[in-house]
């Protein structure tokens, strides 16, 4: 299956758009730069390969090309080339030092007159492609590998590695008689070429990976700090600014998860088993906009704080307390059943009204209206749940306030 780059770059849009996580981004970074360290290395290890492989044929075919033309101008005639002793001689005494292991001559008509593999002489190779570009003036090289072969010194070389070169037997007018084949040994620039191919590999991956690490840990402090500054925003945005407990939207919004989790009401055939296991309790601080006019709204944010905190404490670590509005609070119990409501909600109403509260010099007390309701096998949503507390809550203040009401 073949990904378009424009399926690709979408992809990756849809992989960066869904992802709320900042530490997912630090993950992808990781991956993606895995991808182009590996690539990069690659790209590094076969461009080099090709030039350096490039670079070593037309150097063999350059000298080739001018060894050809010497053996070509030892005799008068490409015809006697290798009809003497003397061109023999030459040969072997001579091309050792040029790394030529092996050497043909050919007719125009395709005959070998002379190969340094005696066996083959006065052959006819008519089939030879590249013999026959040679015979229409083209100098051509290729590589090579022979597992055995005899050089000019009748010594056998294992698993070599030639550049075979195609060179034009021209005479003086550059009229065309023939071609040599030569053979030029470079496993010397194979075996210089590994090293060159290993150290290359190695000094561009220890300088990728010190980008992509110092990248990496650029990048891991950026999103360490978009990590802490959106949970810092979540906080703000799930949590009242002035007490730090849940804000009314985020106070609903978990009763509601908790509430789905319950078995009750027309959800369930089993509501009577269940109908009691979420409470809630409704506070609102009796008399508070008397405490502001008198003391300041500062007094005011004070006795909110330290309501908040008193609260907290007293409730399950489970349970859900948030800023409903104003000066009213709710608690959401999860397996609450009604009777326990009640006495959590005694033990609220005490720890608030029995501690006085202290600002700056003045000490007073404070009392709070509470409302408690439980689940019933009718209720759909938790705002069922919270409109009964906030009726119990509203029957205590029309009763003289400093109370409890419930209503089951």
């Amino acid at each position: 299956m073949i990904i378009e780059s424009t399926d690709f770059l979408e992809m990756v849009s849809i992989m960066l758009v869904k992802t709320d996580n900042p530490r997912r981004l630090l993950w992808l970074f990781v991956i993606f730069s895995a991808i182009a360290f590996v690539t990069i290395c690659g790209l590094t290890y076969f461009g080099i390969k090709i030039i350096y492989t490039n670079s070593v044929i037309r150097e063999a075919q350059n000298d080739s090309a001018s060894i050809g033309k010497m053996l070509s101008r030892y005799h008068s005639s490409a015809l006697s080339v290798g009809k003497t002793a003397g061109f023999e001689k030459f040969v072997r005494d001579n091309m050792d030092w040029f790394n030529i292991v092996k050497i043909k001559v050919y007719l125009k008509d395709g005959a070998i007159t002379y190969s340094t593999d005696r066996k083959v002489i006065d052959e006819h190779d008519v089939n030879n492609r590249w013999l026959t570009r040679a015979l229409h003036g083209e100098v051509i090289s290729k590589f090579v590998t022979k597992d055995k072969i005899q050089d000019l010194k009748d010594e056998t070389r294992f698993n070599v590695k030639m550049v075979k070169t195609y060179v034009p037997i021209k005479d003086q007018q550059q009229n065309i008689l023939g071609g040599f084949e030569i053979y030029r040994d470079i496993t010397p620039y194979k075996t210089k070429m590994s090293h060159i191919l290993r150290s290359s590999v190695i000094v561009v991956a220890s300088l990728l990976f010190i980008v992509f690490l110092v990248l990496f840990l650029l990048m891991k402090i950026g999103v360490t700090q978009i990590f802490a500054y959106q949970k810092k925003l979540q906080g703000l945005a799930s949590k009242d600014g002035l007490t730090g407990l849940f804000n009314r939207y985020t106070l609903m919004s978990r009763s509601e998860e908790m509430l789905a989790k319950t078995s009750f009401g027309k959800l369930s055939n089993r509501s009577i088993l269940f109908n009691k296991a979420l409470s809630c309790i409704m506070l609102d601080i009796d008399h508070f906009k008397s405490i502001n006019d008198r003391f300041g709204h500062l007094c005011g944010d004070m006795i909110l704080k330290e309501m908040a905190q008193r609260l907290a404490l007293t409730v399950r670590e489970y349970d859900i307390l948030g800023r409903y509005g104003g000066e009213e609070f709710v608690v959401v119990m999860p397996r609450t059943s009604f009777d326990v409501a009640q006495n959590v909600a005694k033990r609220l109403w005490a720890v608030i009204r029995d501690e006085p509260f202290v600002y700056e010099k003045h000490k007073f007390k404070v009392t709070v209206s509470v409302g408690v309701a439980s689940i019933m096998s009718s209720d759909l949503t938790i705002n069922d749940v919270i409109k009964r507390a906030d009726q119990g809550m509203y029957k205590a203040k029309e009763s003289g306030r400093d109370r409890i009401e419930s209503i089951g």
